[in-house]
């Protein structure tokens, strides 16, 4: 198997390699786009914009200098915030939706009735990932990262590389199952991820691996090629860091994605 990552071209300028939208948080949740937006940018994207709670926000700047951080009205996303983001997809070449937004009614519709307008590349995770959301029409690559249990509560069976080919290919998406294995499903190809270790484990580590998947879908990479390379860099990243250190967090790993 290949592992590919985006390239780099000596003559392209701000904003070419990647730009990226995150759409992540509530009230408690304030780590979870955080740790997405550090990955999105490790992983190499150009730009990176967020929605964020107002009440995160200035927490989130003062984490993430790069990025260009914008309010949701209040402190969840909301029916309010739906019109900002999908014009903030037009500036964007892929999206993540769904790290830590939280399970209030108001947020659900949101997430519904943006995932009816976007056009471009989109991640899902967490909250986001609901079956009402295989309803919806779309006419752009999608990409879902559940763990396990996530998976049976929204196929109803288990998740298993027969399960994950077979719904890849009756909703035309891409799956990323977190597990011990990881299983990487298209309609055409299943991949097993073999890396990681134990201390991955760890709370933010799935909200930084949907930034990595995003940021390389963002520099062009075909989604499937996107979510191998991901899980399998990530995974060594974590082998690496457990030679070292008993234990480490999702921002011992991040700060150290890209050496």
């Amino acid at each position: 198997m290949d592992f590919i990552l985006p390239t780099f071209d000596p003559n392209s300028h701000k904003g070419e390699k990647g730009k990226v939208l995150i759409i992540g948080g509530s009230h408690r949740y304030h780590g979870a786009p955080i740790f997405s937006i550090k990955a999105a940018e490790a992983a190499g994207a150009d730009l990176i914009e967020a929605f964020v709670p107002q009440v995160h926000s200035i927490l989130t700047k003062e984490f993430a200098l790069n990025a260009f951080i914008n309010s949701f009205v209040k402190d969840a996303l909301g029916l309010k915030d739906v019109g900002a983001i999908i014009n903030a997809t037009k500036r964007a070449d892929a999206m993540l939706l769904g790290i830590g937004l939280g399970k209030e009614t108001d947020t659900l519709r949101a997430i519904k009735l943006i995932l009816s307008d976007v056009s471009i590349p989109t991640v899902l995770d967490a909250d986001a990932l609901l079956p009402e959301i295989f309803e919806i029409e779309r006419n752009y690559p999608l990409v879902i990262t559940p763990h396990t249990g996530e998976y049976q509560r929204l196929f109803g069976e288990d998740a298993t590389e027969e399960s994950a080919i077979k719904q890849a290919k009756k909703h035309n998406i891409y799956i990323v199952i977190k597990s011990r294995i990881d299983i990487i499903a298209s309609p055409n190809n299943l991949y097993r991820n073999h890396t990681g270790c134990p201390q991955m484990r760890v709370g933010g580590t799935g909200d930084a691996l949907a930034g990595i998947i995003t940021s390389y879908i963002a520099q062009g990479l075909d989604p499937f090629d996107a979510s191998v390379s991901a899980c399998h860099y990530y995974g060594l990243l974590g082998e690496h860091l457990a030679k070292t250190q008993k234990t480490f967090t999702t921002m011992d790993s991040v700060r150290n994605y890209n050496k």
